[in-house]
């Protein structure tokens, strides 16, 4: 069995790979309408406040939705 050839060390590296920014946070249609995922230091006024939406509105929309209980990841239906 021939002994394999030593791998040539000036060989160039591949350009490194950018990671995109993190995307705006943004809505998500679908099939039950707009989604919203909850990001962390969201609170229920400060999402109505971004989307256009009254609190009241929100919490319509997601029948047993406790504001003072949202989690970080939590989807919640916008109206």
């Amino acid at each position: 069995m021939p002994a394999e050839e030593p791998l040539p060390t000036d060989t160039p590296l591949p350009p490194p790979v950018e990671t995109p920014p993190p995307a705006e946070a943004t809505p998500t249609t679908t099939s039950l309408g707009s989604t919203y995922i909850v990001e962390a230091g969201d609170s229920l006024d400060s999402i109505a406040a971004r989307f256009g939406y009254t609190a009241q509105e929100i919490l319509d929309a997601n029948p047993g939705l406790d504001p003072a209980n949202l989690r970080t990841g939590q989807v919640i239906i916008l109206p």
